[in-house]
């Protein structure tokens, strides 16, 4: 499994960015506000610049993230596995 979140243009395909996480990522990601977030099998939720992939931020989950993260306006939601 891949450790990284790849990102391409929808206009032609061409790559975006590629960031690496700790461990796979079994869920897919959300886009949502201008950023991606993602959970990683490493235990960490990150938050990525939708353009250019920098890290906003990344947080502890606690465990392997089972589903892809749910996003409002205010928090992102993670399930985990203990």
């Amino acid at each position: 499994m891949d450790r990284c979140c790849h990102a391409v243009r929808a206009s032609d395909g061409s790559p975006l960015f590629k960031f690496e996480t700790g461990e796979g990522i079994g869920v897919a990601p959300v886009v949502a506000g201008g950023s991606v977030y993602l959970a990683s099998r490493d235990g960490w939720a990150y938050a990525l610049d939708a353009q250019t992939g920098s890290l906003h931020w990344k947080s502890p989950v606690g465990g392997m993230v089972m589903a892809a993260p749910a996003w409002g306006r205010r928090h992102v939601v993670c399930a985990r596995r203990q």
